[in-house]
């Protein structure tokens, strides 16, 4: 039982690329200590899809509603790592694989998730204070999903703690708030720090040895990359407490092999696959955080989340001038945060070298850290001297969905805190400013040796 538990922790560790706070369990449980939001711990919050007519941005969102009180069911559940069976006695399927000739790899990826939502995948659980709580996605009566958290330990003997969720947008800027995630376990470090040093990769690591590793655990799906990446293969590991309830996936390249045990870093293919994988799965965001960029362990590592909605700087404006990339396109944009894009649309060896000299340069710099994303069609590539905004958001350590203008946030003091100028003055915080990042990009263009 004390493996399974320990597996479930190693997990929820990754879950996430925010920081962790200490929880406040006052009689809402979950909810801050806002008067205005203390009744709302009896409710259980689900998530729908926005109708066809809201704007691009809020279409599928997750919108809340609040529907009715929900007592504790007098059943006892499985733990929440053993195999799920279903009254039929089936358990799940096992991994998908998707190879180069799928022609719809993301819906696969959204029904796999499914599944597993349906099968009790998604959902831990937590000591805190006393109480057992068990959170997560499960199906509702109408068949969508919804987030909730429950007391597994007092069964028939009080009310669901529910989660809340919460979702406004404000000058572009989309901020939601999955009050549930505050019950991941802690980082193994102060995330409120301005810089800090990720333990070594080594022995130690136990993603990678011991019976907590990765290879050990199921995998959701496996991404075949076609010949020009000599069919390398990233396994999808669902994410527990994830920050997109219709898909979120922790993703690694085949631990299989030796060489794929390794730190947090960038290499020339796993960017070429990056370029290939984004390819194969259009309604995907694929994305890679930093040490000091929202990484919260050292073992290389991406996430994939399901994406139909436009992050706000993927409406920014292009600076003027370019750099030329042997026929890649590198424009800066007009954003708080130091930002580049840069088209997908060449070959995925070409757009993986160009994103990798880039990074090369960055690294020559130890003040630097950076986000890496590939969305709907292009790479966006911010660089950073800080994962922390210690004027604007004290304490609060961010990544790739943020800079991209989506704020996932844990408390409700964050969610009313942030704002389409807090935010900004976080991105600009953060950042490097815009004649450092410039600097960077031309170094990398003049030491860049193309196909």
């Amino acid at each position: 039982a004390m493996a399974w538990w320990c597996l479930a922790l190693a997990t929820m560790a990754l879950a996430s690329d925010v920081r962790t706070e200490a929880l406040l369990l006052s009689s809402s449980l979950l909810l801050k200590t806002s008067p205005a939001a203390s009744s709302c711990s009896i409710y259980n919050s689900y998530l729908r899809t926005a109708p066809s007519s809201a704007s691009p941005s809020s279409q599928l969102l997750h919108k809340v509603h609040a529907v009715e009180q929900v007592r504790l069911r007098g059943r006892s559940r499985a733990p929440i790592h053993t195999p799920w069976m279903s009254s039929g006695g089936s358990t799940p399927a096992g991994y998908v694989e998707i190879d180069p000739s799928c022609s719809d790899a993301a819906s696969v990826l959204s029904q796999r998730w499914m599944e597993l939502v349906a099968a009790g995948r998604i959902a831990s659980e937590s000591n805190f204070e006393g109480r057992r709580l068990r959170y997560g996605l499960r199906m509702n009566s109408a068949g969508g999903i919804e987030e909730f958290v429950e007391d597994v330990e007092n069964v028939g003997g009080g009310n669901m703690a529910n989660c809340r969720s919460l979702y406004k947008e404000d000058g572009g800027v989309m901020i939601k708030l999955v009050s549930s995630r505050r019950l991941r376990p802690p980082a193994a470090f102060n995330r409120s720090q301005q810089r800090r040093v990720l333990p070594p990769h080594d022995s130690s690591c136990s993603l990678c040895f011991g019976p907590i590793s990765l290879p050990l655990r199921e995998k959701a799906a496996v991404v075949v990359l076609p010949t020009e990446c000599e069919e390398r293969r990233w396994d999808f590991h669902y994410n527990i407490a994830p920050i997109e309830a219709r898909g979120h996936f922790l993703v690694v390249p085949d631990m299989g092999k030796e060489e794929n045990c390794r730190e947090q870093k960038l290499i020339l293919t796993d960017c070429m696959d990056m370029a290939a994988m984004s390819k194969q799965l259009r309604g995907i965001c694929l994305n890679f955080n930093s040490p000091n960029a929202g990484a919260t362990q050292n073992h290389i590592h991406l996430h994939a989340w399901k994406q139909d909605y436009v992050y706000s700087v993927e409406q920014a404006g292009e600076r003027e001038g370019e750099w030329d990339f042997g026929g890649v396109s590198v424009r800066e944009l007009e954003y708080p945060a130091f930002c580049v894009r840069i088209s997908n649309d060449k070959s995925s060896s070409h757009v993986g070298k160009v994103v990798h000299r880039i990074l090369e340069a960055a690294g020559e710099d130890s003040e630097l850290s950076w986000n890496v994303v590939f969305s709907n069609g292009n790479v966006y590539i911010f660089l950073r001297t800080s994962e922390v905004a210690q004027q604007s958001l004290p304490g609060f350590a961010f990544g790739c969905n943020q800079m991209m203008g989506f704020w996932n946030v844990d408390t409700e003091d964050q969610f009313e805190l942030v704002d389409h100028k807090t935010a900004s003055l976080a991105l600009r915080e953060t950042s490097v400013g815009s004649l450092r990042g410039r600097s960077v990009i031309s170094r990398a263009r003049e030491g860049f040796v193309g196909d």
